[in-house]
């Protein structure tokens, strides 16, 4: 039985209308209810499948009441319905021609389109933040820019100026003027300067900002409704960049310098 069943689902029969089939070839012919309890098949299920099995020629459903079906003789029927599964099959086949000469014009155009906005990221939890200002400033080879302003998604929030100078890189910081009362900014603003980095202050800046190589962008900006939360835009683009980056020079032209001098004396 199970080998059978097994054949007629290779011959493209769904398990169950195997089933019943084989149930209609047991007797001269069956009620559905007959044929739920001789093939297993929930009787819900088999109306639907003789209705299936009627239209693929393997079965009829005589007249009279009740409804009683007959299987038809296998040997022509399993051939007529062979066939019919060919044409089906050639049918298909014409279709995935037509189909695939359609659709190819659309993945050739599609090909070189990408999503408008695939260069921007958001990110809101700031240790996802932090992470990515720590891979991103791992990655930077020639000039990394800040401004730096509370609140920060690094605590403390420290720049690996000793590795980035050993790249020959160039770091330069615009810092809040209140941050300099600060000691564990002063700590930080320390080792910066230690490595060569460049600190300048002004009183207030109007957003945070990170600039990476003139390539990429972080841009915090923080919750109006929510205050101190911060919702962190990253732009891969460098025109961008580049134009942030000349917004930074202006800040950095009328920003007093901090010195290792400075730093002592505020410490």
């Amino acid at each position: 039985m199970a080998e059978v069943v097994d054949l007629l689902v290779n011959l493209g029969l769904a398990r169950n209308e195997a089933k019943v089939y084989l149930a209609l070839l047991e007797r001269k012919n069956l009620a559905a209810a007959e044929v739920a309890n001789l093939s297993g098949v929930p009787r819900q299920k088999v109306y639907e499948i003789l209705k299936r099995l009627s239209a693929r020629g393997l079965c009829h459903l005589e007249p009279g009441r009740p409804q009683r079906f007959r299987a038809v003789d296998p040997v022509p029927a399993l051939g007529e319905y062979v066939e019919h599964c060919r044409k089906e099959q050639e049918e298909r086949e014409d279709t995935a021609t037509r189909l695939g000469q359609l659709l190819r014009r659309r993945y050739e155009r599609g090909k070189d389109l990408s999503d408008p906005l695939d260069y921007i990221t958001v990110l809101k939890h700031p240790k996802r933040i932090g992470e990515a200002f720590r891979a991103y400033e791992a990655e930077s080879a020639s000039e990394i820019l800040l401004l730096m302003k509370e609140p920060y998604a690094l605590q403390p929030p420290t720049v690996l100026a000793k590795e980035f100078a050993g790249r020959g890189g160039k770091l330069r910081v615009i810092c809040e003027s209140e941050n300099l009362r600060s000691e564990k900014m002063l700590q930080v603003f320390e080792g910066i300067l230690e490595h060569g980095g460049q600190i300048r202050h002004l009183e207030a800046l109007p957003s945070k900002l990170a600039i990476f190589d003139t390539r990429i962008v972080m841009l915090p900006l923080e919750d109006p409704v929510a205050g101190e939360q911060l919702t962190t835009v990253i732009v891969e683009h460098p025109p961008f960049a580049s134009l942030l980056r000349v917004a930074f020079h202006a800040l950095w032209e009328r920003a007093a310098v901090v010195g290792k001098g400075t730093v002592a004396e505020n410490w």
